[in-house]
C-alpha cells in the first residue's frame, strides 16, 4: 500500500500509531475497497442490464424506494452472513486474505506480490471515491449519472451561469464555456 511519492506508510493522524492498530486499518482499507469495487460494478451494470422479473427496480440511489421489502431482507441476510461465515485463511497474509485467487499468487515473488497488492489497494481508494461521487451525483440531481447523462449530453447541463465569473474563464481558453 505504500505508493510513490510517500517513501513510507501514510499516517499524519498516527491513527495507526501501534503494528496492531495499522494492521487493522489497512485490512478496513482493503475491505472497503473491495466493497467499493462491488458497489460501483453494482451500479454501472444495471444501466446496461437488468434481470427479468427486475425491469421496474429504478437505478441508483432510486433503487431503494423500489426494491421490494424481502429483496432488502434477503440483501442484509446475505450481507450479514458474509461477514459470519467468511473468515480469513489460516497462515494467510493478514486478516484481508480470504484466500479467493490466492492461487494468481503461488509462482510469484515478492516484488510482484507487493505489486499486485498495491495495485488492489489503488483501484479499491478509486472506487470508493468512484461510487461516492456517483452517490453523491445520484442524490444532488435525483437521477443516476448515467441517466442524467443521457438526458443532458455528455457534458452534462450548461453550467457556464456558474464559470461566466471566473477570472481565469473570461477568454474561454482555461474553460468549456458554451459559444454564444
Amino acid at each position: 500500500g505504500v505508493c510513490a511519492p510517500f517513501p513510507d506508510k501514510f499516517d499524519p493522524l498516527k491513527l495507526g500509531n501501534t503494528d496492531a492498530k495499522m494492521e487493522r486499518n489497512t485490512a478496513a482499507e482493503i475491505k472497503h475497497g473491495r466493497v467499493a469495487m462491488l458497489a460501483t460494478l453494482g451500479y454501472v451494470v444495471p444501466e446496461l442490464f437488468h434481470f427479468p422479473g427486475c425491469e421496474k427496480i429504478t437505478n441508483g440511489l432510486g433503487a431503494l424506494d423500489t426494491i421490494p421489502t424481502e429483496g432488502l431482507v434477503s440483501l442484509f441476510a446475505f450481507v450479514g452472513f458474509h461477514e459470519i461465515a467468511v473468515q480469513p485463511r489460516e497462515n494467510g497474509m493478514g486478516a484481508y486474505d480470504f484466500g479467493f485467487g490466492a492461487e494468481f499468487l503461488e509462482n510469484c515473488d515478492d516484488t510482484e506480490i507487493k505489486r499486485r497488492q498495491t495495485a488492489e489497494r489503488n483501484n479499491g481508494r478509486l472506487a470508493m471515491m468512484a461510487i461516492f461521487g456517483m452517490l453523491v451525483q445520484d442524490q444532488i440531481f435525483g437521477m443516476s449519472p448515467f441517466k442524467l447523462m443521457r438526458e443532458t449530453g455528455f457534458w452534462g447541463a450548461n453550467i457556464d451561469f456558474i464559470i461566466k465569473d471566473i477570472p481565469m474563464c473570461a477568454g474561454g481558453s482555461m474553460c468549456a464555456l458554451k459559444p454564444a
